[in-house]
């Protein structure tokens, strides 16, 4: 019985680290982040290591701040290595959209819980 709670916890970990991820919510995850961290954004840039990493979380954050943002989660799915969020983020100003983003973010995860890479996958509509 005690196993079956231990790889609970790590599951609910795993999920929860990538969620505050895909909402946003970087700082939370910043300690799961290594130099040898890759966040490939599909299309865009590819990203090597924490501190290049944390330097555009900062940048997204920032943005994030001067503007409402609603973001709604549609699925999360993991295995034991991997969790994959999706979901749709609007971006407000002068209650304007001004940007409506579907998203899929695919995290891989070492047995340390700290992330191998991320793969983010964003579609402008």
């Amino acid at each position: 019985m005690g196993l079956i709670l231990f790889l609970t916890e790590k599951s609910i970990m795993k999920t929860d680290i990538a969620r505050k991820f895909s909402l946003g919510e970087f700082k939370g995850c910043y300690p799961y982040l290594t130099e040898s961290t890759v966040w490939d954004i599909v299309g865009e840039k590819e990203l090597n290591g924490r501190n290049d990493i944390i330097k555009h979380c900062e940048s997204v954050r920032n943005y994030f701040d001067s503007v409402t943002t609603d973001f709604t989660l549609l699925k999360i799915f993991e295995d034991h290595q991997h969790v994959t969020v999706t979901g749709i983020a609007r971006f407000i100003r002068d209650n304007q959209v001004v940007a409506v983003i579907s998203s899929c973010d695919v995290y891989t995860f070492l047995p340390d819980f700290t992330l191998k890479s991320i793969h983010s996958y964003c579609i402008k509509h």
